[in-house]
């Protein structure tokens, strides 16, 4: 479809709008990362040994905060009832490093981002919706462009190796390889010398 013809198809300019059960239904799993995203900030900001690092993340939890409500809000006027993240554990651990914590955050934050764009690129969302969404995926954005300069000077922890649970040695495993046990092993056949 045509750009301009989805956008106003997208924005109740034709056609039907989501219900209201609709539109609960899309916006409930966002309120929920958001949710879990304000916790992960929230242990950034506790466990960063760069304490400036800390306060430049803490610059931007208002606008995280409104967001969250404005969310909350819109689910409460189509008549839903939106998570309140009391199920989620607000003691996150995103890392040992300044670095981990903040790939971890950089990370969260992307796909909270890409969750935003998913919803907001769903069909015949009402305008109100369509114009809080927008609004959320500015601050993402805005959030982002602090958090990716930080990362870029940062180098990225590498991932820890698998382990084997019984004798501790690393487990070095070839991309094509399956875990197939010994019974399933292909037969090795050996010519006679």
């Amino acid at each position: 479809m045509y750009p301009l013809i989805q956008s106003v198809m997208n924005r109740g300019g034709a056609g039907r709008s989501m219900t209201r059960a609709e539109s609960v239904d899309a916006l409930n799993p966002l309120i929920r990362r958001h949710h879990a995203l304000l916790h992960a900030y929230d242990a950034a900001i506790r466990d960063l040994g760069d304490r400036d690092l800390a306060a430049q993340l803490n610059d931007g939890m208002n606008r995280a905060r409104t967001e969250l409500a404005k969310l909350k809000e819109t689910v409460f006027s189509l008549a839903g009832d939106p998570p309140n993240g009391t199920d989620l554990d607000p003691d996150v651990h995103l890392g040992d490093t300044d670095a981990e914590i903040m790939y971890a955050l950089d990370d969260a934050e992307r796909a909270y981002r890409d969750a935003l764009n998913d919803t907001l690129g769903m069909a015949h969302q009402q305008l109100r919706t369509t114009a809080i969404l927008e609004n959320n995926v500015t601050g993402s954005d805005a959030r982002i462009n602090v958090l990716h300069p930080i990362v870029t000077r940062m180098r990225r922890p590498a991932r820890p190796v698998p382990v084997d649970e019984t004798t501790a040695t690393p487990v070095h495993i070839h991309p094509d390889e399956h875990h197939a046990g010994a019974m399933e092993q292909p037969a090795i056949h050996t010519e006679p010398r």
